[in-house]
């Protein structure tokens, strides 16, 4: 029931910064669009368990499910007398098989197979990571996830403000977006790092800047997707990317299983943690060697 509801949020999200905002304020909204599921990563672990404890189990569930009925309500009011931006329509038949044959979108569905499995493997598994290396109790596992999933909300909503920066320097749009991926790829690298370290805080933090570098990247794919793509078309490529994604992120996490089962440990995942990226920027640049913007292309 969570996936069929999660399902419509970020599509509705990226969709609606496609259609409503201009070009120059699109990505910096994109970012805040992708912070918002960090703010919910850091705020679950500090106040779920007390809520639990205070009020049971079942509580936790109903407080942090209404929540999203006061989003609908934000949303609603938030979207009631906005107006696209051009000759965009709000809505839209989408032809699926020209999409499909369309290589904007397996640079977008490739790019986040490849890269969401990170997001899922640190979200399914650091409690147990934390609890299994380091020994931490379950009372002690609140302030290292909270440290990881900050880290990811600053690189979603400082991510944003990259590419225009670029830009402004006379940067292509191609250049700009791509190089800026490079970065996020290269600061991922940080994060098979911590299997070295012997201190939990310090883990964190390394887990945290990759987990910084994937939202960073993550905005990208986002902010890319929305110029690339035709506005009517933007929701249902970032659907395919989300299915894509998801099913990466049930490999990864049943990887991470069998890989402890068999005495493996950790590695075999942060070595996906960090390659991923690089991988990704490279499946894109395949299929698409120049990125132009939709709006000079006939659709």
């Amino acid at each position: 029931m969570l996936a069929v509801g999660e399902t419509v949020s970020t599509q509705a999200g990226l969709k609606a910064a496609a259609i409503y905002m201009p070009p120059e304020k699109r990505n910096f909204a994109i970012g805040v669009v992708n912070t918002a599921s960090n703010i919910g990563a850091i705020i679950t672990p500090l106040l779920v368990p007390s809520i639990a404890v205070a009020f049971g189990w079942k509580a936790a569930f109903i407080v942090t499910g209404g929540l999203g009925l006061l989003w609908l309500v934000g949303w609603w009011l938030g979207t009631a007398r906005l107006t696209p931006i051009g000759a965009v329509p709000e809505r839209a038949p989408v032809d699926w098989g020209v999409m499909l044959a369309d290589r904007r979108t397996w640079a977008v569905v490739g790019a986040k197979f490849l890269t969401d499995c990170v997001w899922w493997f640190v979200l399914f598994w650091m409690p147990d990571y934390f609890s299994r290396v380091y020994g931490l109790a379950q009372g002690q596992l609140g302030w290292p996830i909270a440290i990881i999933f900050t880290l990811a909300a600053l690189g979603a909503i400082t991510s944003g403000g990259l590419f225009p920066v670029l830009q402004a320097r006379g940067w292509s749009n191609d250049k700009a977006r791509k190089g800026s991926m490079l970065l996020f790829a290269l600061i991922v690298l940080a994060m098979p790092l911590a299997l070295f370290v012997h201190n939990h805080w310090v883990a964190a933090i390394l887990i945290g800047l990759g987990l910084f570098a994937h939202q960073g990247f993550s905005t990208n794919i986002f902010g890319m997707s929305a110029d690339i793509v035709p506005a009517k078309r933007i929701a249902s490529v970032i659907a395919l990317g989300a299915v894509a994604g998801n099913l990466a992120g049930m490999g990864i996490i049943e990887l991470a299983g069998w890989s402890l089962k068999n005495g493996h440990g950790y590695a075999p995942m942060f070595a996906i943690c960090g390659s991923a990226y690089l991988l990704a920027l490279g499946w894109i640049h395949l299929f698409l060697p120049s990125l132009d913007t939709a709006e000079v292309e006939a659709d």
